[in-house]
C-alpha cells in the first residue's frame, strides 16, 4: 500500500491559509451584523415616520455593506434611503440615492434582480412627482416587468406599479390607458383579495379620479366608496387615507351639487387629520377650505367666515406675509364679506389679497385683472362710482397689455364698466361699453349664442332708464328671439349655457313688460297695457318652467328670486286695467300674482333650510327623488358642455338629450306617487296650485274678512276678500318701513307719543282707507314685507289726545286679528285626522325648580297647589295649569329630546322657552331648550327640523320667541317658522313680537286659555285676554309695551279642551255608581 506523506511546511501553510480566511470571514459577518443592526432601526424609524432620524442610520448600514461588498444589501438601503427622502419632499437626494440603486443593481448583481426594480419604481416615483409623466411611466413598466420575471405576476408589487402607472395616465388626460391600467390592477387585486388587499384599496381610489375627471360622477362615487370600504377594513378610522378618500367623496359630491353630502364627507376628512396631526398642519387647510366653500355655497355665511378665518390663522403661523397662499384666502374673505353685505371689510381683505397678486405675478396677470374687477364691484355696492370706474379700467389695462386685440373679456370687464357708467347716469358711455361687450361676443359666439341675448338685455335697460321705450322693446325683443330658437321642446328647457339662458329669457321678458307698462302709463294705450299683462304671463309661466326643469340649489333660489321681479308689475298692471275697464277678472288675476308672492317666499325659504327630512315620508323615496334630480343635472351639464365645444358631437348630444328625457320621464312618475300616496309632502314641494277668490269667500263666515297686503316701494296693493265682496285697493305707502321701525322703536322704548303718532299714521294709510269694505269682527291678515313686524290690533283708529294708555282707541276694540302666511296655506292644507291627540297641553320651560317634582316633570295639576315665588316662565305655566291639564317639563328635563318624544300626543303645545326668529337667514330661527350632554340632540330646535316632526297640534305657544330679532326684513323668518310648524301638523301659532318683563305673559296666558275654554276662537280669545289684561292691570303696566306682543298665526277655529276635573268627576261618579250597585246587589243576596 502506498501512503503519501506531506510535509509540515505545506499543512502549516494551509492551516495559516484556513485561519486567515476564517478570521476574515468572522470580521467582514461582525461588520455586516453591525450594518443590519442599522438597517433594522432605520427601517424601524421608517415605519414610525421619523424619516430624518432614518436616514443616518441607512447611511451607516451603505457605508459598511459598501467597504464588505455586499452589494445586495447595499442597493437595498439605497432604495430604502430614497424613500425616506421622498417622504421628506427632498427630491434631489432622493433621485440620487435611486440611481445608485440602479447602479449597483445592474453591475454588481445577476439581473434582473429585487433591487433594480425597486429602483425603476422609486425613480418612477420621482419623475411622477416632478410631473415628468412619460419618464416616470417608462420606469414604472422596467419595474413591473422585473417583478412579474424576478418574483410572479401575482406579487404585491404588481397593483402598486399599476395603480401608479394609471395615476401617471390619468395625468397626462390619458383617460383611455388610465382606465385600462386600473381595470388590470382591480382584476388582479379582486381575484387574490388577501394578497392585495393593502394596495386595492387604491386601484379603487384612481379608478374614481379618472371617472370625477371624466365627470362620470355616479361611477366616481360607487369607486371611492368602494375603496373606502377597503380602507376601513384594512387601516381603520384613524388613517390618512381615510381621510383622503373622505375628502374625494365630498369633491364628487361638491360637483354632483350636492352640498349637504359633500360638507358630512369634508367634515369626516377634517376630524381624522385633526385625531392624527397638529391642529395647524398645513394638510388640514385644504378640507377647511372646502368645508368654507360649501359654507360659502349655501349662503351660511358667519360659518364660512369661522372656516376662513380658521384657515388664515394656520396660513399666518405657516407662510410668509407677501405669500400667495394667503392671497387667495384674502380673496374668499373678501368675497363672503361682500355677499353678507359688510363692504368696507370686503374691501380690506380683496385688497390685500390683489396687492399680494401684484407682487407674486407682476402687474400684467390675468389674476390681477379678477382683482380689479372684484374692486370695482365692491366699490359699486358702495355707490362709489367714480373709484368703481377707476378699478374697472384699471382692469382694461392691464386686460389690454396682456391680451391686445384678442381679449375675451372673461372677466366682464367692459360690462362692469357699462353697469358703472348707468348707475352715474351716463347714459351714452353705458350704451359704448356694453357695444364694446356685444362686438366681442358676437366674434367669439357668433350671433345666436345666449350671452349676445344678455347683453341686449343690458342695452335694452338702458335705453328703457332713458325714457327711450321703443328703442328698448327691440333690444328685449332680439334677446327673446335668440332665447326661443335655442329651446328643446323635447326636454322643455333651454339649450346653450342653460342656467343663465333661462335667466336671460326670463329677465327679458320682465322688462320688456315692465316697458309696456310705462308706455302705458306715458301714452295711456290700453294695448301697452295688455301687453304688459300677456308678456308678465309668459314670464311666469317660463320661471315656473325653470323651477321645475333645475334642480341645483343655487339655481332654484336664484329663480325664486327673479319670481320677485313678477309681481309688482303685473299686480299694478292688472289694476289698472280694472281702474280703467272695471274689470273683475284682472283684480282677480292681481290676488293670485299676490298670492304667488307669498308661495314664493316660502319657497326661497324650503330651498335655503335645504330640509332632508320629512316625517310619514320613506328615506328610500327621498333618496330615489335625489338620484333623479342629481342625474338630471348631470345630464343637463354633459348637454351643456357638449353645446359648447367647437365641434358637437351629435351622436352623443343625442345620448344625452334621450338619457334626460328618460330621467324627467321618471321624475314625472314618481311625483304622481307623492302626490297620491304622500299629500302633505307633494303639497310642500310640487303643488303650485294658488287659491282663488271664490274658493277663499267659500271658507269665510259672515263675520270674517280676509285682508292680504302687497307691497311694492311707495304703493302697497290691499285685497280685501268677504263673504259676498272682493275689491283692491292701491295704497300710498311712501317710506313705509321706516314708519314700521319708528313705531316699534316707540313701543320698545315705551314712548307713548311718539307711538301715538305713528299707530295713527300707519293706520291712515293702511285701514282707513278700506274701513269700509271690512266686514264682521274678525280679520285675517296676510302680511307683506315690513308689514310682518307690524302688530295691527294696536293701530289707532282715531285722533286722540289721551295719555292714559287703558283708553286709546286701538283697532283691538273693534276686530279679533289673526295672520296667516297666504290664503292659500290657510285654506288649502291638507286635512289630518288627529284622532290619537289628548286635549291637553304639553308644556316646557326653562326655570328649573325641584322642590316640587323630581325629575323635573309633572302634571300640570300638581302646579296648581305650588307656591307663588316661581320664575316668570314657571308663573306662566302654573297661570294655565289651573285651566287644562297636561304634562309639564322644565329645568334638566326641558330638553329636546323629551319634545320630540311626546310633541305628537298633545293639543296644545306650549313653549315658554327663549327662541329667535331670524329673518335674514330663516332657516337659523330656532329654540333653546335646556342644555345636556345629549350626543345625539343639540337641544336647539332649528325649523328646518320641524319637516321631519310629527306635531298636530291645534295650537303651539311661543310665548318668549321673540319675532323681532335683528333689522327688520320681509318677514320671511315668522313665514319660515309659520310653515315649518304647520307641515308637522300644527294648526296655529301663538308668537310674541319682541319680550317683555316675566310678569306680564302669565296674566295674559291666564286670560287667554280661560277664554278658549270658554269656545272662543283664538284670535277672539287673544283680542279679549288684552282687553281684559287692560282693565285690571296697574296703570305703571298698562302701555302697549306690556301686553301688545302676541300674535296668532293659522287656523283661527275654536280648541276643545279637556276640563281639568272632568276626570275625576267621571272616575269619582263610577265609583259611586258601582259602590251603589253593589250595595243594592249584596242587600238583595242577603233578602
Amino acid at each position: 500500500m502506498n501512503s503519501t506523506k506531506v510535509s509540515p511546511s505545506k499543512t502549516l501553510f494551509f492551516l495559516l491559509i484556513f485561519f486567515s480566511f476564517n478570521i476574515l470571514n468572522a470580521q467582514e459577518e461582525k461588520d455586516t451584523l453591525q450594518a443590519w443592526e442599522y438597517y433594522q432601526k432605520a427601517d424601524s424609524l421608517f415605519e414610525k415616520e421619523d424619516f430624518k432620524s432614518a436616514i443616518p442610520k441607512f447611511k451607516k448600514a451603505i457605508s459598511i455593506y459598501e467597504k464588505a461588498e455586499a452589494w445586495k444589501q447595499a442597493a437595498r438601503s439605497y432604495n430604502k434611503i430614497t424613500r425616506n427622502y421622498y417622504k421628506l419632499i427632498d427630491v434631489k437626494n432622493g433621485l440620487e440615492n435611486a440611481n445608485k440603486a440602479l447602479k449597483i443593481s445592474n453591475t454588481k448583481l445577476p439581473v434582473p434582480n429585487r433591487e433594480q426594480a425597486y429602483a425603476y419604481l422609486n425613480l418612477g416615483n420621482y419623475y411622477l412627482g416632478i410631473a415628468s409623466l412619460k419618464e416616470a411611466i417608462s420606469n414604472y413598466e422596467k419595474s413591473l416587468s422585473i417583478i412579474k420575471e424576478v418574483f410572479s405576476e401575482n406579487h404585491p408589487n404588481v397593483v402598486i406599479i399599476l395603480n401608479q402607472i394609471g395615476e401617471a395616465y390619468l395625468q397626462l388626460n390619458d383617460f383611455d390607458k388610465a382606465l385600462s391600467t386600473i381595470e388590470k390592477a382591480i382584476s388582479i387585486g379582486d381575484k387574490n383579495y388577501e394578497i392585495h388587499k393593502k394596495n386595492i384599496g387604491k386601484s379603487y381610489e384612481i379608478y374614481g379620479a379618472i371617472h370625477y375627471t371624466n365627470r362620470n360622477l355616479t361611477l366616481a362615487k360607487k369607486a371611492f366608496n368602494r375603496a373606502l370600504e377597503i380602507q376601513l377594513k384594512e387601516y381603520g378610522k384613524d388613517h390618512l387615507n381615510t381621510s383622503a378618500i373622505y375628502n374625494s367623496l365630498g369633491q364628487a359630491s361638491y360637483e354632483n351639487q350636492e352640498f349637504d353630502e359633500a360638507l358630512d364627507y369634508y367634515i369626516k376628512s377634517l376630524k381624522i387629520k385633526e385625531t392624527i396631526l397638529e391642529k395647524d398642519h398645513l394638510n388640514i387647510l385644504k378640507n377647511t377650505e372646502n368645508i368654507a366653500l360649501i359654507y360659502y355655497i349655501k349662503e351660511e355665511y358667519q360659518k364660512a367666515l369661522d372656516y376662513f378665518n380658521k384657515v388664515l390663522e394656520i396660513k399666518l403661523k405657516k407662510y410668509e406675509k407677501g405669500n400667495v397662499n394667503l392671497a387667495y384666502t384674502y380673496n374668499y374673505l373678501g368675497f363672503v364679506y361682500n355677499a353678507i353685505g359688510d363692504y368696507p371689510k370686503a374691501l380690506d381683505f380683496s385688497k390685500k389679497s390683489l396687492a399680494i397678486f401684484k407682487k407674486v405675478y407682476s402687474e400684467n396677470h390675468s389674476i390681477v385683472i379678477h382683482g380689479y374687477v372684484i374692486l370695482s364691484n365692491i366699490y359699486v355696492m358702495l355707490k362709489e362710482y367714480k373709484k368703481a370706474l377707476f378699478y374697472a379700467k384699471e382692469a382694461a389695462r392691464v386686460d389690454y397689455n396682456l391680451y391686445k386685440d384678442n381679449s375675451k373679456d372673461i372677466y366682464g370687464i367692459y360690462t362692469v364698466i357699462g353697469s358703472v357708467y348707468f348707475e352715474l347716469k351716463d347714459y351714452d358711455a353705458a350704451i359704448k361699453n356694453y357695444q364694446i361687450v356685444l362686438e366681442n361676443r358676437i366674434k367669439l359666439y357668433g350671433e345666436k349664442h345666449p350671452l349676445i341675448s344678455e347683453i341686449l338685455n343690458r342695452i335694452g335697460s338702458v335705453f328703457q332708464e332713458k325714457g327711450e321705450y321703443k328703442k328698448a322693446l327691440v333690444y328685449y325683443k332680439k334677446a327673446i328671439g335668440i332665447l326661443n330658437e335655442n329651446k328643446d321642446e323635447k326636454n322643455k328647457q333651454i339649450k346653450l349655457y342653460q342656467i343663465g339662458n333661462g335667466d336671460y329669457l326670463s329677465l327679458a321678458l320682465i322688462y320688456m313688460a315692465n316697458t309696456h307698462l310705462q308706455l302705458y302709463l306715458r301714452d295711456n294705450n290700453i294695448t301697452d297695457l295688455n301687453e304688459s299683462i300677456e308678456t308678465y304671463k309668459k314670464a311666469e309661466k317660463q320661471i315656473d318652467t325653470l323651477k321645475q326643469i333645475f334642480t341645483r340649489y343655487e339655481d332654484r333660489l336664484e329663480f325664486s328670486k327673479i319670481g320677485e321681479e313678477v309681481y309688482p308689475g303685473s299686480i299694478r298692471a292688472n289694476y289698472l286695467l280694472n281702474t280703467k275697464k272695471e274689470n273683475i277678472d284682472a283684480l282677480k288675476q292681481a290676488f293670485y300674482y299676490s298670492e304667488k308672492n307669498h308661495a314664493n317666499v316660502l319657497e326661497e325659504n324650503l330651498i335655503a333650510s335645504n330640509t332632508q327630512n320629512f316625517s310619514g315620508l320613506p328615506g328610500s323615496l327621498i333618496e330615489l327623488e335625489n338620484t333623479l334630480k342629481n342625474r338630471r343635472a348631470h345630464y343637463q351639464s354633459q348637454i351643456t358642455n357638449e353645446l359648447d365645444k367647437k365641434e358637437v358631437d351629435s351622436t352623443a348630444l343625442a345620448s344625452f338629450e334621450d338619457q334626460l328625457f328618460e330621467i324627467n320621464r321618471r321624475y314625472d312618475s314618481l311625483t304622481d306617487v307623492l302626490k297620491k300616496d304622500y299629500p302633505k309632502y307633494h303639497q310642500l314641494k310640487y303643488d303650485h296650485a294658488v287659491i282663488s277668490v271664490s274658493q277663499v269667500q267659500q271658507k269665510l263666515d259672515d263675520k270674517t274678512t280676509l285682508l292680504e297686503y302687497f307691497t311694492a316701494d311707495s304703493l302697497t296693493y290691499a285685497f280685501v276678500i268677504s263673504k259676498n265682496k272682493f275689491d283692491v285697493k292701491e295704497l300710498s305707502t311712501d317710506s313705509l318701513l321706516a314708519k314700521v321701525e319708528q313705531q316699534r322703536k316707540a313701543l320698545s322704548q315705551k314712548d307713548l307719543v311718539s307711538y301715538k303718532k305713528m299707530s295713527r299714521t300707519l293706520y291712515q294709510e293702511l285701514i282707513s282707507p278700506i274701513a269700509d269694505l271690512l266686514v264682521g269682527e274678525h280679520l285675517i291678515i296676510v302680511p307683506d314685507g315690513p308689514l310682518w313686524h307690524l302688530n295691527f290690533d294696536l293701530l289707532l283708529s282715531k285722533d286722540t289726545d289721551s295719555r292714559n294708555p287703558q283708553q286709546l282707541p286701538y283697532l283691538l276694540n273693534t276686530y279679533a286679528i289673526s295672520y296667516a302666511n297666504s290664503a292659500n296655506l290657510l285654506f288649502n292644507r291638507p286635512d289630518f285626522n288627529n284622532v290619537d291627540v289628548l286635549n291637553q297641553a304639553l308644556a316646557f320651560s326653562y326655570a328649573d325648580t325641584t322642590a316640587l317634582a323630581d325629575g323635573n316633570v309633572m302634571r300640570l295639576g300638581a302646579l296648581r297647589d305650588a307656591g307663588e315665588d316661581l320664575p316668570g316662565t314657571r308663573k306662566e305655566i302654573k297661570a294655565i295649569s289651573d285651566i287644562v291639564d297636561g304634562v309639564y317639563y322644565y329645568g334638566k328635563e326641558a330638553i329636546e329630546a323629551n319634545f320630540k318624544k311626546d310633541a305628537d300626543r298633545y293639543g296644545i303645545v306650549h313653549l315658554a322657552l327663549h327662541g329667535e326668529v331670524d329673518n335674514e337667514n330663516p332657516q337659523n330661527s330656532k329654540l333653546f331648550f335646556t342644555k345636556s350632554n345629549d350626543t345625539i340632540e343639540d337641544n336647539l330646535l332649528y325649523s328646518h327640523e320641524l319637516f321631519a316632526l310629527h306635531v298636530p297640534a291645534e295650537l303651539t305657544v311661543l310665548s318668549a320667541c321673540n319675532t323681532g330679532t335683528g333689522k327688520i326684513a320681509k318677514g320671511e323668518g315668522i313665514m319660515s317658522l309659520g310653515n315649518a310648524f304647520q307641515y308637522a301638523g300644527t294648526k296655529s301659532l301663538l308668537l310674541s313680537s319682541w319680550e317683555v318683563a316675566d310678569d306680564t305673559a302669565p296674566e295674559l296666558m291666564k286670560y287667554f286659555y280661560a277664554n278658549l275654554k270658554e269656545g272662543m276662537s283664538k284670535p277672539k280669545a287673544l283680542q279679549q285676554a288684552k282687553l281684559e289684561y287692560l282693565k285690571t292691570v296697574d296703570p305703571a303696566r298698562s302701555n302697549p309695551f306690556y301686553w301688545g306682543n302676541f300674535y296668532i298665526v293659522g287656523d283661527p277655529k275654536p280648541i276643545s279642551l279637556d276640563s281639568n276635573f272632568s276626570y275625576w268627576y267621571w272616575i269619582l261618579g263610577a265609583i259611586a255608581l258601582v259602590g251603589i250597585g253593589g250595595g243594592m246587589y249584596y242587600r238583595k243576596r242577603a233578602a
